[in-house]
């Protein structure tokens, strides 16, 4: 549906009574989340799609005599009479059936800078800095496009050896048409939509160094520019990461805690044999140094390892036989500390 027909409002997610700094921050999020730079594949399409709408609609209720007009005649304020000397209705260029900065526009001189304080090319502008770091504020001329950034799924064991990956990602670079201006004759190009760049895909190798954590930043250079590439680790299903350690639960049967035993116990690399002293109580953590993850001075962290009593399906006959015995036999109260802090807590 075509952004005319939408309540221009509804778009950006405001209320009709909005501030022009409400309408301002509304915009600067969205157009952040949709910038289709930030999405690839299918979702870059609708990105476009979305970021379109909320340029328009930004465009109009930013111009105060825009706003007017359109809080009184509606989606159908761009036919409501043309100002004398103008490319459009309103003698700024606006009008055309394509609306926005990847559709097609008529009139001649249009330019977004609103009258007086922050215009819709300003926030634009203002937009592409946050977005995509660049350095000053000064002319749009000889600008480079933005580094391009990427992300990498790491299993533990990758990111706790290094090694190589082959990825793709998006390469910006600047528009044929507008040669990274953005503009041509006041109007957004509309070879880039008033990006200022293009995106291409292409292929790198990326050796990642023992020991990356989630949330890593790497820089990759290379023949085409910088890659910003952003490390994000899997969910493993036997280790929960704790810093450069790594923590596990490991179940133990009932008389192996009792009588202690030698069990084995995975770490990233091996399996490794961990005596379990008698007498252990459920829930002991017991710790193997040097078997967590890598560090980038060359060296580990622990691997915590919690035992925890389990018992394997029901008795047979022989071991209820047993255990009856053994609570026959049995002096010890393991609950007697927990009644003696209860009543000292009701006296």
């Amino acid at each position: 549906m075509p952004v005319g027909s939408r309540d221009f409002y509804e778009v950006l997610g405001v209320e009709r009574k909005a501030s022009e700094d409400d309408l301002r921050k509304a915009y600067r999020n969205l157009a952040k989340k949709w910038h289709p730079d930030r999405h690839q594949g299918a979702d870059k399409d609708k990105a476009e799609a979305r970021f379109k709408d909320i340029n328009e609609a930004y465009d109009v209720l930013s111009d105060p005599d825009k706003r007017a007009k359109y809080d009184r005649f509606g989606p159908l304020f761009q036919n409501m009479g043309a100002a004398p000397g103008g490319g459009g209705p309103f003698g700024g260029g606006f009008a055309g059936t394509g609306g926005g900065p990847f559709g097609a526009r008529r009139g001649t001189g249009a330019s977004y800078a609103g009258e007086g304080g922050e215009g819709f090319n300003k926030v634009l502008e203002d937009l592409f800095e946050e977005l995509f770091h660049r350095g000053g504020s000064g002319g749009r001329a000889g600008r480079a496009a933005p580094a391009a950034e990427g992300e990498v799924e790491l299993s533990l064991e990758d990111a706790d050896k290094g090694g190589r990956r082959r990825l793709t990602v998006a390469q910006p670079s600047a528009c044929p048409g507008c040669g990274g201006e953005r503009l041509i004759r006041g109007q957004l190009c509309q070879t880039c939509g008033g990006l200022g760049f293009r995106t291409t895909e292409r292929q790198i190798d990326v050796k990642f160094p023992p020991g990356v954590r989630d949330g890593t930043k790497l820089k990759v250079g290379g023949a085409d520019g910088e890659l910003s590439l952003s490390v994000h680790l899997k969910k493993h299903p036997v280790f929960e990461v704790d810093g450069d350690d790594l923590r596990i639960d490991v179940p133990i049967l009932a008389h192996e805690a009792a009588l202690g035993a030698e069990i084995e116990i995975p770490t990233l690399e091996n399996m490794v044999r961990v005596s379990i002293p008698a007498g252990t109580p459920s829930g002991k953590t017991l710790r193997l140094r040097g078997k967590g993850l890598a560090r980038r001075d060359g060296s580990h962290g622990d691997l915590l390892a919690r035992v925890m009593i389990s018992f394997d399906g029901p008795l047979g006959d022989e071991e209820r036989r047993l255990y009856q015995e053994l609570s026959r036999l049995s002096r010890a109260n393991p609950r007697e500390e927990l009644y003696r802090k209860a009543r000292m807590a009701s006296s």
